[in-house]
């Protein structure tokens, strides 16, 4: 029975980057939903296909990694 929901905090602290896309690969072949709080931009880029930022008791969210989400947050600014 696959789980419906995997929760990870700072997963990559102690591993490889081996060990990373081994889990990586494991976790999109059979977790259906991940949440994932970190701070590994790499992971997060290779992993993540929506990033969630709280911000000032708000939630935003926005699609693809970090670099997404960076990229869309800049643009966001310039039109406020």
């Amino acid at each position: 029975m696959k789980p419906d929901l995997f929760l990870l905090y700072e997963l990559t602290n102690h591993l490889d980057i081996e060990s990373i896309e081994l889990f990586k690969n494991y976790i999109k072949s059979f977790i259906e939903a991940t949440v994932i709080i970190l701070y590994d931009r790499y992971f997060i880029n290779k992993f993540a296909n929506k990033t969630i930022e709280f911000e000032n008791g708000q939630m935003y969210s926005y699609l693809g990694g970090y670099d997404d989400y960076k990229n869309e947050k800049l643009k966001k600014r310039k039109r406020i």
